[in-house]
């Protein structure tokens, strides 16, 4: 067993740093080159359950699921030779064998004998991961049981038109009615299927599809959704206004793909000063296509790296931050990819990448 006060240990510590590294509630372990435990703190032990001397000189696999095992003694030779590791989020096994949940970061230091060390430090996440499944289970439920009264509202308008007293101006609201409903039981699939997005189990079922024709309908949505504040949106097909002839035909989700370019799209709407114009651009291409959305507004500096990420959001009253996060899930699990530019001078450029083909690019996965 190594003692890290030992001036000959490859680990060794001097004695105010050892009592620096003892006293942090952040769980931090050395092992050597070939995964043996050579340090261990006592947050590190408590997390895991187990004493010291039943760490160290044992493989760090000790501590890992089996079915990780081989992926985790891959990552850690890696690091070893010099590769950087991704902070990230794992699943461990304490020494009852009950699963947790830990974040985990690394750094390379080396030992007294001139050998690469990894040190990893670890942070008890398993409560935030619990109560964030909780919270799911919860929204879903919520989102299926607002189904069933908004079936209702859907049928409710065909039955009032069947009376031949209806006029056609009560026709046109009746059917603005269903159609809103109609799109609110869609978007409450699309917030389902969120899970299955996250998990990578989603079943992409790809269809022919017009993707003008898709993106049409969300301009005209949005618009109307902002018509207050008098702003404009245009549809191109490259540098010209698309026409009622012209196609970009596609095989995808259509509800997906809604959901995609209507989060995108109403972003860019909410960003666009009052009077503003918004253009979505399309570029057919043999292999798939190209949209670009632009807007005169620009993302904040402090959040466009993480803009993409979970719940980031600025300056929205409304806002969730779950819009571009669930456009990012759809790209990645269609096969295509996502990306922007944004400055004061020239607005915000968001840009998708869509296969020709969802479920081939699924497959291929």
């Amino acid at each position: 067993m190594n003692d890290t006060t030992d001036p000959e240990s490859p680990t060794a510590l001097s004695q105010r740093m050892l009592q620096v590294v003892n006293a942090t509630p952040v769980g931090v372990c050395i092992t050597n080159s070939q995964g043996i435990f050579e340090f261990v703190n006592p947050a590190y032990c408590r997390f895991y359950g187990y004493r010291p001397d039943e760490l160290l000189g044992q493989h760090f696999t000790m501590v890992v699921p089996p079915e990780n095992k081989s992926l985790m003694r891959e990552l850690h030779d890696r690091f070893i030779a010099g590769h950087n590791e991704v902070r990230g989020e794992w699943e461990v096994l304490d020494r009852d064998g009950n699963t947790k949940q830990i974040m985990a970061d690394a750094t390379h230091i080396r030992g007294n004998d001139g050998q690469p060390r990894k040190v990893t430090f670890i942070m008890d996440i398993t409560e935030r991961i619990r109560h964030e499944r909780m919270r799911e289970d919860v929204e879903r439920l919520m989102r299926h049981d607002l189904r069933t009264p908004l079936n209702a509202i859907i049928n409710i308008p065909a039955l009032i038109c069947e009376d031949a007293n209806v006029s056609d101006e009560q026709r046109e609201l009746l059917d603005i009615v269903e159609r809103s409903a109609r799109t609110m039981v869609e978007m409450i699939d699309a917030s389902l299927n969120l899970y299955k997005l996250e998990a990578g189990s989603y079943p992409l079922q790809g269809e022919p599809l017009d993707l003008l024709e898709l993106l049409s309908r969300v301009l005209v949505d949005c618009e109307r959704a902002t018509a207050r504040r008098g702003q404009q949106g245009q549809l191109l097909l490259g540098d010209r206004p698309v026409t009622s002839t012209d196609r970009c035909s596609l095989r995808g989700e259509p509800l997906l793909y809604y959901n995609l370019f209507a989060n995108l799209t109403k972003n860019a709407f909410e960003a666009t000063p009052t009077d503003g114009q918004i253009s979505l651009r399309v570029m057919c291409r043999s292999n798939g296509a190209r949209v670009e959305i632009h807007n005169q507004g620009c993302i904040p500096a402090e959040i466009q790296p993480k803009f993409f990420d979970k719940y980031v959001t600025q300056g929205k009253s409304t806002g969730n931050g779950l819009g571009t996060y669930s456009a990012r899930l759809i790209v990645d699990a269609v096969g295509g990819s996502i990306g922007f530019h944004s400055s004061e001078d020239t607005g915000t450029l968001l840009w998708v990448e869509l296969p020709d083909d969802s479920c081939r690019a699924d497959s291929a996965g």
